[in-house]
This record gives structure tokens, C-alpha cells and sequence, in this order.
């Protein structure tokens, strides 16, 4: 369990950082901060309904979750304040965002659940070994499409209202990224 703890901190201490370097925003940190713990205490409600113990299997399952989730929230973010940075009012960014990336995330979801999913019927001592890893790690990615799209959006309107209202501009460090993309790409198709 202190593994996990562990895991949970830096993966929120660098997500904050890296949504700073790319928003320009604390409070962007801070909702994907709140969406890991509320994310976690679902998920281990539902292991609770299941029957899963906290164990190696089941906890390795959550971690790997965890970092997935983390990965919905800041789709779901992102195209929030992209589309209030295009001057749209905090709802129909909210709105607007959120569909953009309904898709995407729900096929990428979906995909990791039909591969793990699965696994929960293996026959033998080999489906005893990932039952618990695979059924955790599925209801933590179910988990994490709830809260990517009900409790992210949610936080926006309310903790990020006065960062999205004035309309957010590419930060120093993203422009300078996509300069370095670009010319990236230049090089390369130059050289074909």
C-alpha cells in the first residue's frame, strides 16, 4: 500500500507540474488532483461490492488504473480549456470539450478493457494469477470514464471559472515545443 501511495504523489506532483508547464495553471493541477483520490475511493468501494481484497494483484491493477485515469482527466481538460480559450462561456466549453473527446477516450477505454476484461476468465492457477489484477484494473478504467467526464467537467466550472473566463494563451514553454516540433518535421521532410 505504501507503494501505491507513492505512486499516487508523484504521479500527482508531475502532473500538476506538467499541466503547468503546458496551461499556465495551478488550478489545472489541482482538478486532476481531486479526481485521483474521488477516482480511488470509488474503485475501492466497488472492489469492496466485488469481493477483491487489497492485495499485490489487485493494488498493481489500481496503479496501473491510476495512471490511465490520470491520462482521461487531462484529455478532458485540455479540451475544456482549449475551447474556452476560443472565447466560448464556461458551459458550452464545458459541453463542447467534453464531446470533442468522448470518443477517443471511451474507444481507448474500451480497447484496455477488452484486453484485460477478459483475462478475469482465464481457467487454471494462470487465472488466479490476474483475476484480481485484471477485474481491478477494469473497474478502475470504468471508474475513471465517469469521473473524466461528470467530475472533471464539474471542477472547471467551478475551480478554473476565473483562468478559462479571461481566455487562456499557449504558455512559453508550449510554443517553444511546437516551434521545436515543427521544425522537426521540416528536417524530416526535407531529407525525403
Amino acid at each position: 500500500i505504501h507503494n501505491l501511495y507513492q505512486v499516487i504523489g508523484y504521479g500527482a506532483l508531475l502532473s500538476v507540474g506538467i499541466l503547468f508547464l503546458f496551461l499556465g495553471n495551478l488550478s489545472a493541477g489541482l482538478v486532476v488532483g481531486l479526481s485521483i483520490p474521488v477516482s480511488l475511493f470509488i474503485t475501492i468501494g466497488l472492489f469492496h461490492l466485488c469481493g477483491l481484497s487489497l492485495n499485490i494483484l489487485s493494488l498493481s491493477g489500481l496503479a496501473l488504473g491510476v495512471g490511465m485515469l490520470i491520462d482521461h482527466s487531462i484529455i478532458v481538460l485540455d479540451a475544456i480549456s482549449r475551447n474556452a480559450g476560443q472565447g466560448r462561456d464556461l458551459l458550452a466549453a464545458s459541453v463542447e470539450g467534453t464531446g470533442e473527446v468522448f470518443v477517443p477516450v471511451l474507444g481507448q477505454i474500451l480497447t484496455s478493457v477488452a484486453v484485460y476484461g477478459p483475462l478475469v476468465l482465464l481457467p487454471g492457477i494462470a487465472g488466479v494469477l490476474v483475476f484480481e489484477q485484471a477485474l481491478a484494473l477494469s473497474l478502475c478504467l470504468v471508474v475513471s470514464l465517469f469521473v473524466a467526464f461528470i467530475l472533471v467537467p464539474l471542477l472547471c466550472r467551478t475551480l478554473l471559472a476565473p483562468s478559462l473566463e479571461r481566455g487562456g494563451s499557449e504558455t512559453l514553454f508550449f510554443q517553444w515545443l511546437l516551434r521545436k516540433y515543427h521544425y522537426g518535421m521540416e528536417s524530416v521532410a526535407l531529407r525525403r
